[in-house]
């Protein structure tokens, strides 16, 4: 309907706004959002907002559908959520959103419809908006490029909105992925699932003959790399870096509620917008860690993607003669038990960020690897961090050469030796340096332990157990996340 389109939201908010009834309409709206969102902890944030901009009694946009005696019972049950979540159903706001709909219905779209403006906008949603093509753009410089294409800068004519979009050739991506075909497909179905303020925000996704193209929402102050470089020192301060990293902590959090590994955080794939938060970007490094990929999983529902389809056929060949390699490799290594899906075996990410249970898998043949799980995500926060404070990563070159090469000499498991002197040295000589304070010492030690058994956040509680510690003394999480 024309009240669940963006561009239509726009043109009915304004209208609603000329008749006052801004509120009713904004708070439909963010109702509409809360009840789209797969994760706990983002949903009581996202259920907060509401409350607080909508519901109590001083609310900037206070909706005058509600009596005290309800308000007060929100404020009661939003309470009482911080220790029970499962009281933010996704029907919580149920009775609040139909009347703001019966009032936003009728007072507004209902008047709206009468107006030259719907019928002008009408039209251009019939012709433009649902038929997006690389003509309804206008192009700008380029942002960046890798191994498949580009991302250049843009504005959608008919909204005058900016955005990154991001093309990427299908020959390119199918011959990478030629063993995997939802893997070419993946990056894109990872962005339509995330929905976080601190990750980046898909907002069109189409095809040409030879081109995947993804318009994504433009960042505007660069990423944390260049303002490291300019930064006075080439380092940011403590405050500073305690903010970025509490969202980063947030974003990769959401990511593994989600059943999803980051694998290639760094400064350089961390986002500034104007308005000073931080958002991840670059999906195409995100595995899925129950083992399937969100390809497969829509096609056990009978959702094949359009790209996808067309190209399962021709792997199918490729994919039987692996089969038979594996059922060799399997028979010449009885007896060798296998590690669970639920870790992964591929290798992803930036040398200088990756975790050691990922790197000691470049020289073991199929059957040593023990694979990894999202802590390596943390790992890659500890180095992250280290760099915002300090200009560099915490191995030099030669020192992270030489972890690698040890790595990949080593015979047997990584947790076998993480006690090891020939592991520890590389970790116990990290030079923090004397402005770093212990706190900030402290979680980058925990988070760059090199048993990804005992890593901070590795452990049932995940993410808690890293916003817990006494580093982000201070931050107010609920109110970070409402961005």
């Amino acid at each position: 309907t024309m009240l669940d389109d963006a561009l239509s939201q726009n043109a009915i908010g304004k209208y609603a706004k000329d008749l006052k009834a801004l509120d009713i309409f904004m708070c439909w709206i963010d109702i509409q959002d809360y009840k789209t969102i797969p994760v706990e902890s983002y949903r009581r944030s996202k259920a907060l907002h509401i409350y607080h901009k909508y519901i109590k009694i001083d609310a900037v946009l206070q909706v005058g559908e509600l009596d005290m005696k309800e308000r007060e019972k929100y404020k009661t049950d939003l309470d009482a959520s911080k220790d029970d979540p499962s009281i933010l159903t996704n029907d919580f706001y149920d009775k609040l959103q139909s009347r703001c709909f019966i009032a936003v219905y009728h007072n507004v779209y209902i008047p709206f419809k009468l107006t030259a403006e719907f019928k002008s906008l009408h039209q251009t949603i019939k012709k433009k908006y649902n038929n997006v093509r690389m003509q309804d753009f206008e192009y700008y410089n380029k942002l960046g490029e890798g191994g498949f294409g580009f991302v250049v800068h843009c504005k959608k004519k008919s909204t005058g909105k900016h955005y990154a979009m991001k093309l990427q050739t299908k020959r390119g991506l199918l011959d990478c992925f030629q063993d995997d075909p939802w893997r070419a497909d993946f990056e894109k179905q990872a962005f339509a699932s995330c929905q976080h303020p601190f990750i980046v925000n898909l907002d069109y996704a189409f095809q040409t003959d030879a081109l995947a193209i993804m318009v994504l929402g433009l960042a505007t102050a660069g990423d944390l790399q260049k303002a490291l470089n300019r930064a006075e020192n080439d380092r940011l301060s403590e405050d500073r870096v305690q903010f970025y990293v509490a969202e980063m902590v947030l974003a990769l959090s959401y990511l593994h509620q989600m059943g999803l590994m980051y694998r290639d955080l760094k400064p350089n794939n961390v986002l500034l917008n104007e308005d000073g938060h931080i958002q991840l970007v670059d999906l195409g490094g995100v595995a899925d860690e129950s083992g399937s990929t969100l390809g497969q999983k829509q096609e056990a529902q009978g959702l094949v993607p359009l790209f996808t389809q067309h190209f399962i056929k021709k792997t199918a060949d490729y994919a039987a003669d692996q089969a038979a390699q594996e059922t060799e490799g399997a028979e010449a290594t009885a007896g060798t038990a296998r590690p669970p899906l639920k870790r992964k075996l591929s290798i992803m990410g930036t040398f200088g960020y990756m975790a050691p249970e990922m790197v000691v898998m470049l020289s073991q043949a199929s059957y040593e690897k023990t694979g990894y799980t999202c802590a390596v995500d943390w790992w890659s926060l500890g180095v992250t961090m280290f760099k915002l404070l300090t200009g560099y990563r915490p191995f030099t070159d030669d020192n992270f050469n030489t972890f690698v090469e040890m790595a990949t000499t080593m015979n047997q498991l990584v947790r076998e030796h993480c006690d090891s002197p020939e592991y520890a040295i590389l970790f116990q000589e990290i030079p923090f340096p004397s402005f770093m304070s212990p706190k900030a010492k402290d979680l980058i030690g925990r988070l760059l332990d090199v048993n990804d058994k005992t890593r901070l956040g590795s452990g049932p509680n995940g993410g808690k157990d890293v916003r817990a510690h006494p580093f982000f003394d201070g931050i107010d999480w609920d109110l970070l996340e409402q961005k």
